[in-house]
């Protein structure tokens, strides 16, 4: 993690030299989060206006046709084990962008594996999570049942209706790398899937370096514009 969250750094030309030094990367915690696991069916039914254009000449005349044809669509979907972070603490857009974990890995909860880390109790039951989590599977089986419709110059949908069953919701823990950082009156988060190695964060800018920056660029314009002065004089 350490390794990782310094290399992301460097990305970073002007970030304030605090946020490598050795008290901020001792900050970096290791953390279970948890999650909520779900699995859904979903029945999409999609209907479509469609087009086709032929162009024909006749002499000098450009005729252009366009076919319209209804387009009928009938998708049923399956998604498993759709995350949705349950912690209050988290933010909810910087662990949706850490996945993705790979599920395979899931083992059977023993106290053991928290020896060492932080781990999150859930804020929200299951329940709580569901209208977060089926939005997002509503647009997966809308974009799964438009991606059947190709061919066509142009499709405009006319009706559309998604229907979600839940199978079932399970309870996991998944590890994730954290550190909280202010600067100037503003937080700042890097965090790391600690399965996968993704980082996810932003730098922030330090203006000391902002002002070299300038100041720097300042002078190197000045002596070329003296030189060139010089030379046309």
């Amino acid at each position: 993690a350490t390794q990782a969250y310094l290399k992301w750094c460097k990305k970073g030309v002007l970030t304030p030299k605090s946020f490598t030094s050795k008290n901020t990367i001792e900050k970096i915690s290791g953390i279970y989060v948890p999650f909520w696991l779900y699995d859904y069916d979903a029945l999409v039914y999609l209907s479509a206006d469609c087009t086709r254009v032929r162009v024909e000449r006749r002499g000098d005349t450009e005729y252009v046709h366009t076919d319209h044809f209804d387009v009928y669509r009938e998708v049923k979907t399956t998604y498993n084990k759709v995350p949705a972070d349950a912690s209050e603490k988290m933010e909810d857009g910087i662990m949706d962008k850490l996945e993705p974990f790979n599920y395979e890995s899931l083992k059977q909860f023993e106290m053991p594996y928290l020896s060492g880390f932080i781990s999150e109790k859930y804020t929200f039951a299951s329940d709580d999570m569901k209208e977060r989590v089926e939005k997002r599977i509503h647009e997966y089986a809308s974009l799964a049942a438009r991606n059947t419709i190709s061919g066509y110059a142009s499709t405009a949908v006319v009706h559309e209706n998604v229907s979600l069953y839940n199978k079932s919701a399970k309870y996991v823990l998944l590890p994730v790398w954290i550190l909280n950082y202010r600067y100037l009156g503003k937080n700042f988060v890097f965090a790391m899937n600690g399965q996968t190695g993704k980082v996810v964060g932003d730098l922030p800018i330090s203006r000391k370096k902002v002002a070299g920056w300038f100041s720097g660029v300042a002078a190197i314009t000045f002596v070329v514009v003296r030189i060139c002065s010089i030379i046309f004089f």
